[in-house]
């Protein structure tokens, strides 16, 4: 079978099934399974692809076809121009959070060696990048999820980030003796409840605990402010990721603790991270 024969096979099945951006993930399955990137592609439709590769391939789409994520499939998805190594078991790193960690790196730019907790640290994405972007900075991952806690060391070690240490420890629980942080920052899970159910197909492949985020999708929110605050510094910060519609729901949360709140859109306008600075 050809290279371009292959592809097609690829894409017509992806195609039938009805999954959104079918030629993207048919190309990035594509390349990752065959080697062939898209320009050699091109350059040689005819070339050919040994057996072993095509089944490989073929498997890889049927997968996909089933619902599961693109980014389970490949085992890891860049982040922050890192790459994070990522399954069933931890939640996808996602394009918009990355405006948290812009965020974040902001708010710590003019403090000296800042100390920073990554709360729901999940796969690490946010507190490996701020680490890389702030060597002099020393990150707590703070996770609870055993299977999430194993991409979480795995993407610490494999990105070098000997300023992160992981805890275990459950969020909801509080900080204990954590403490003395000038910024937390964390992407909480914050899907209501009720609304799990209508999600996509292939977030369902993504741990429930990461998702859901209780009746009104802001347990996370509450419980952090009451539990973690104080293990914050008099002047320290806190930024939060937040979901559609809940930015004036959070703001209202950290108003009452900190003397500065400020909401900061994503690139599609859409209303994403919560900031509080200057604790009351």
């Amino acid at each position: 079978m050809t290279a371009n024969e292959l592809y097609r096979q690829g894409l017509d099945r992806l195609e039938q099934a009805q999954i959104e951006d079918s030629g993207f993930d048919c190309l990035q399955l594509f390349s990752h399974y065959t080697g062939i990137s898209r320009s050699s592609l091109l350059a040689d439709r005819n070339q050919s692809v040994c057996e072993a590769m095509q089944t490989d391939f073929l498997a890889a789409i049927d997968r996909r076809c089933q619902g599961e994520p693109l980014q389970y499939i490949l085992g890891q998805w860049e982040f922050y121009s890192l790459p994070f190594a990522v399954g069933h078991g931890v939640l996808i790193p996602r394009a918009d959070t990355e405006i948290l960690v812009d965020e974040a790196l902001r708010l710590i730019e003019n403090v000296t060696a800042p100390k920073v907790a990554d709360l729901c640290a999940g796969s690490g994405c946010i507190a490996v990048s701020i680490a890389k972007n702030r060597p002099d900075a020393t990150v707590t991952a703070v996770e609870y999820s055993d299977r999430a806690i194993t991409y979480l060391r795995q993407n610490v070690a494999d990105n070098q980030t000997t300023n992160v240490t992981v805890q275990t420890a459950d969020v909801l629980a509080g900080a204990w003796e954590l403490t003395g942080f000038d910024l937390i920052v964390s992407n909480p899970p914050y899907i209501p409840t009720a609304d799990i159910a209508g999600l996509a197909k292939e977030v369902h492949c993504e741990p429930i605990m990461a998702l859901d985020g209780g009746d009104d999708g802001l347990t996370f929110y509450r419980t952090i402010l009451q539990k973690w605050t104080a293990a914050l510094n008099p002047n320290g910060m806190i930024a939060f990721e937040v979901g559609i519609d809940q930015a004036q729901a959070v703001s209202a949360l950290l108003e009452k603790q900190f003397e500065q709140v400020y909401i900061v859109p994503d690139l599609n306008e859409v209303p994403r991270v919560v900031l509080g600075i200057g604790i009351l």
